[in-house]
């Protein structure tokens, strides 16, 4: 009977022994099973993230054809309140006369004027020179001649300035409108060889800074049917298709050269349609130095008008094309104002 209990308690023994080593072999693989599962559960979750946007491909390689061009762009360093060299740039029929007259008023009076308004007529023909001889640096006749000009402009800005140097009321220099053999300087200039008749204002520009001088230019702009009024109808300077073209051919070299230069070297106005207000308050300043108010009677020879010319001339359908092509080439020009 002792021996039975022992046998009895040997076996159960040996039974619960078993079903712990099980119990123990179950929690390891539930163990194992659990560590599985959460691993399973993490990529799950990463995949259900947005994946990140992949890295962008360099950029392609330009094609042999394609040229990144530059030019010289030039930047306005020089400004004086003791000399001024204005230009006044604009297309024919824009109203140099009337500028012409405003300089002349300025200079012929200058007790009343805290400013002279005076020209040079050896650096006006230094840049257009209307003889035979072309030796302007805005019609140059020969490489060697245009080389030779730029020289003698600097040289002449350079005597001007050391004069000037030395005086006590500010003095503005009047480059064209007409002074010595150099005509208006006008887009185009001269009866001759219009389609390259004309001036520079990059070039001139870029001289002026060699020089250290202050260069301001006056953009005239005007309507493009009154341009052709004047030039075609009152001046006769040639048919209205041949005209149209020249002029909007010089729009666009116009508009190119200010593309090409500081905004801080011009100014545009339309003269005939500008009050006496913004002459005033936006040129007086500009153009003159120590421009105020009291000042402004140097404006009186241009008096504000309504510059819309004739309706009854221009008035066709084909007439109204043509001055159309002037009307967009003209339209460049304000772009640049």
């Amino acid at each position: 009977m002792r021996y039975t209990t022992i046998s009895a308690l040997g076996v159960t023994c040996a039974v619960l022994l078993v079903l712990l080593l099980a119990a123990g072999g179950l929690q390891i693989k539930l163990g194992a099973a659990w560590a599985r599962n959460e691993e399973l559960d993490q990529q799950v979750n990463s995949s259900s993230d947005p994946a990140p946007d992949p890295a962008p491909d360099p950029a392609p390689d330009p094609a042999p054809h394609v040229v990144k061009k530059t030019f010289d762009w030039v930047v306005k360093k020089t400004f004086s309140g003791n000399l001024r060299f204005i230009f006044v740039a604009g297309l024919e029929g824009t109203s140099h006369h009337g500028w012409k007259m405003v300089f002349d008023y300025c200079s012929s009076h200058p007790s009343q004027f805290p400013f002279v308004c005076t020209h040079d007529e050896t650096l006006s023909t230094l840049l257009f020179d209307h003889s035979r001889k072309k030796l302007g640096l805005f019609n140059a006749g020969t490489t060697d001649t245009f080389l030779q000009v730029k020289l003698d402009v600097i040289k002449r800005l350079d005597v001007i300035s050391r004069k000037a140097a030395n005086l006590t009321v500010p003095r503005i220099y009047v480059l064209n409108l007409g002074h010595g053999n150099s005509g208006m300087q006008s887009y185009p200039n001269g009866p001759h060889d219009k389609a390259i008749q004309h001036p520079n204002m990059h070039l001139l520009a870029q001289l002026a800074e060699e020089s250290n001088v202050d260069l301001r230019i006056l953009v005239l702009r005007r309507n493009a049917k009154t341009i052709l009024e004047s030039t075609v109808v009152h001046r006769k300077f040639g048919s209205l298709i041949h005209q149209a073209k020249r002029l909007s051919d010089n729009a666009v070299i116009l508009q190119g050269q200010l593309f090409a230069i500081d905004g801080a070297f011009y100014k545009c106005v339309v003269t005939m349609n500008m009050s006496r207000d913004d002459k005033v308050n936006k040129l007086g300043p500009f153009l003159f130095p120590g421009f105020g108010a009291p000042n402004a009677r140097v404006f009186q020879p241009i008096r504000a008008s309504n510059d819309l010319g004739d309706p009854t001339i221009f008035a066709t359908p084909a007439e109204r094309a043509v001055t159309s092509t002037l009307a967009s080439a003209v339209g460049l020009i304000d772009f640049m104002c």
